[in-house]
């Protein structure tokens, strides 16, 4: 099942490129696959899987140039990897973890010069952030 959701997802793209959300998901479904018949345990099958899932993550940058210039991997990927931490944290603890706040002593933030983007992205996406935290200047 895991490995037709993630052709799935691949045949939902018109355009699908390895190094992102899909190459995760399909390195994690085939884990799945070839260790579900010498792993009889579900959840330390399930677990093992994360690892290979975070694996695949780590590597996203070295498929996609784009992603190594920036110093990142795929967020597509990031967040798919964020679910399966998350069902993980249930399966053990019968509730999903509390997310780490990232907290920063930096007084001001150097400005971001966006007038020219060196990439070939061909879409927009829409970027969210919050920040939250004690005097804080509009």
């Amino acid at each position: 099942a895991a490995v037709k959701a993630a052709e799935q997802a691949r045949n939902a793209i018109s355009h699908p490129q390895e190094g992102t959300i899909i190459t995760v998901m399909k390195d994690w479904a085939n884990h799945l696959t070839e260790h579900a018949p010498h792993t009889p345990d579900f959840v330390e099958l399930f677990k093992k899987s994360l690892s290979k899932a975070k694996d695949s993550l780590a590597k996203t940058p070295d498929k996609l140039l784009i992603l190594k210039k920036a110093g990142v991997v795929d967020a597509g990927a990031q967040g798919f990897v964020n679910i399966l931490e998350g069902i993980v944290n249930f399966i053990e603890y019968g509730k999903i973890k509390s997310l780490k706040v990232i907290t920063s002593t930096t007084k001001k933030m150097s400005s971001i010069n966006l007038e020219k983007v060196d990439s070939e992205i061909n879409f927009q996406f829409c970027t969210e952030c919050l920040l939250e935290g004690n005097d804080l200047d509009p």
